[in-house]
């Protein structure tokens, strides 16, 4: 096919080509985002980011949120499985008056102990 025969689009359709492009980039974005930041979340680096700590928590709420706002209104299941597999990751933390973030040690789950119970025979013994 030529240029000189082929459909040309308005420019309408080209700008909401345009958006839909741009749209899909940013669950894209967010996605990636989620993907390569949560692995790095560690005590050290939130010392590191120090005050900035909190900020970077409400941040990941803010994205947390509008992606699943937004795929449940879709209803997009497997991105809404995607994106709460990533945000699981998410450790317990305490947010501090100044900003700082100390990540809650995880609790000790305290089992009963073992007790070994005897088997059952087929034949008990007569008392």
């Amino acid at each position: 096919m030529s240029i000189l025969n082929a459909s040309l689009i308005t420019p309408a359709q080209s700008n909401a080509q345009a958006i839909l492009t741009n749209i899909q980039s940013l669950k894209t974005a967010i996605s990636g985002v989620l993907a390569d930041s949560l692995p790095r979340i560690n005590q050290e680096t939130l010392d590191a980011l120090g005050t900035n700590s909190a900020s970077l928590f409400a941040e990941l709420e803010a994205l947390d949120a509008y992606a699943t706002a937004r795929l449940t209104a879709n209803g997009d299941a497997a991105g809404l499985a995607e994106l709460t597999a990533l945000t699981s990751r998410i450790p317990a933390v305490t947010v501090n008056a100044d900003g700082t973030v100390t990540i809650n040690a995880a609790p000790v789950v305290q089992s009963e102990p073992f007790v070994p119970q005897p088997i059952p025979t087929a034949n008990p013994p007569a008392a």
